[in-house]
């Protein structure tokens, strides 16, 4: 590479000046993603990044699921289902809550003609108010204790008083559907999920960390994912589309435990947007990696990190002012043959 560009600096101090300027042209990164943000269900999720930088203005004290105490910095980050890659990211304070950063989201983003898939930390009036006011879909599943769930139907214990069921991975999910305050409303019973969250309380009131009375109060409501909805979809599709953000669950596990994309180091804002920046376009690269062995059915015997791996071991090597491809593994050789990867073999 330094033969092919002899005027490229890497140096410390150019890579970082590279960064602020990305991080100072925030439209132009955003005119970069919507490139790939096209009308398809699109999964929405938050997830933190922590620093201790003084000039880092947006790491501030906030939630997150590992209850850690560090400054913290929020990123959303948009999820194609039909493509299976990332679209769009965006960074917030760390005290910004979930629930409020939907709507500038979208907006930024400029998503139309889609379906969001989000979790029980998107939801909220106004938001819906505004999905439905920009005419976008919506998939959000709601807290079991929202007064538009109604739960009078598995109080009785008689499947007859639900609307039916249908089976997805193996397990037997009912269903039961309500409009109520001009609002669709599904709920879900996943009996496998009920008797695993029944031995769970059960166990903690044997340990005395729970009374009776708790197990009493929660048993109908055990077992159970309620959804709000304006898609004229079958409960089963609706089902699906839900459980597709484990997709986005293991974005973030690529992202943070393949890439160490979380770990910045940087020292204010505009680094940190330059650098986040770059590290989404590498999360892109990897998702076509992914795809490249699910196209393939390679998924089964190897992980994009395996295929990196085996490629890395391929190089180039100068010899009398002549560049040659070095020897290529046996392994790596096959699994050029498999994925139709142009590769001159010595």
């Amino acid at each position: 590479l330094s033969d092919m560009f002899p005027d490229t600096s890497v140096t410390p101090k150019n890579l970082s000046k590279l960064l602020y300027s990305i991080g100072t042209h925030r439209k132009k990164s955003v005119d970069f993603m919507k490139n790939f943000i096209e009308g398809d269900q699109a999964i929405i999720d938050v997830t933190q990044i922590f620093s201790l930088s003084e000039n880092m203005i947006s790491a501030t004290l906030g939630h997150n699921g590992n209850d850690c105490g560090l400054p913290q910095i929020n990123m959303a980050l948009l999820l194609s289902v039909e493509k299976k890659q990332p679209s769009f990211f965006r960074l917030v304070p760390g005290c910004i809550s979930d629930v409020s950063i939907v709507t500038a989201t979208i907006q930024e983003a400029g998503v139309k003609n889609a379906i969001l898939i989000g979790d029980k930390g998107f939801y909220s009036g106004p938001n819906v108010k505004f999905l439905e006011k920009n005419r976008l879909g919506y998939v959000l599943p709601i807290k079991r204790n929202n007064l538009l769930i109604e739960y009078e139907p598995l109080t009785t214990g008689d499947k007859k008083d639900l609307d039916g069921y249908f089976l997805f991975e193996k397990r037997v999910v009912w269903f039961k559907e309500r409009n109520t305050k001009g609002k669709h409303v599904i709920l879900y019973l996943d009996s496998k999920l009920r008797t695993e969250e029944e031995k769970d309380l059960l166990t903690h009131v044997a340990d005395k960390k729970y009374k009776m009375k708790d197990y009493y109060e929660r048993q109908h409501t055990m077992g159970t994912i309620a959804v709000i909805t304006n898609c004229k979809y079958k409960p089963e599709k609706i089902y699906g589309l839900l459980k597709s953000r484990i997709e986005i669950e293991q974005a973030f596990d690529a992202f943070k435990n393949i890439l160490n994309s979380d770990r910045t180091y940087m020292r204010d804002d505009y680094h940190l947007e330059g650098w986040m920046f770059v590290n989404f376009v590498t999360l892109m690269l990897y998702y076509r990696i992914y795809e490249a062995l699910r196209n393939k059915d390679l998924l089964n015997k190897f992980t994009p990190r395996d295929l990196i791996l085996h490629f890395s071991r391929v190089n180039k090597l100068k010899i009398v002012d002549k560049w040659i491809l070095s020897e290529v593994p046996k392994t790596t050789r096959h699994l050029a043959e498999k994925l139709k990867f142009n590769i001159p073999i010595p």
